[in-house]
């Protein structure tokens, strides 16, 4: 309980997708890499929601991603057209 209390940010956000990225990185192209990196950046900075860096990520999980990473509840924790994560 003690961890849900703590709300998730902007740093917690940045953290988690960098860590998902560290599990496909290796089997996405340099290019695409860089692509996720600069808007995981942006996100960071406050210039694009998080849904923008989350999309891309759930695409690279989707086709590059191991078990462990696609089962992880971060990448979809509720429906999409709820949009929940669009103002964070």
């Amino acid at each position: 309980m003690a961890a849900l209390k703590r709300r998730a940010n902007r740093k917690s956000h940045t953290n988690a997708m960098m860590h998902i990225l560290g599990h496909v990185k290796k089997t996405v192209a340099g290019k695409e890499c860089n692509q996720l990196l600069k808007l995981i950046e942006e996100y960071r900075q406050g210039m694009v929601p998080l849904i923008a860096p989350m999309s891309m990520l759930r695409l690279f999980v989707e086709n590059h991603g191991n078990v462990y990473i696609q089962q992880q509840t971060y990448l979809t924790p509720h429906p999409d057209q709820l949009g929940l994560r669009n103002r964070i």
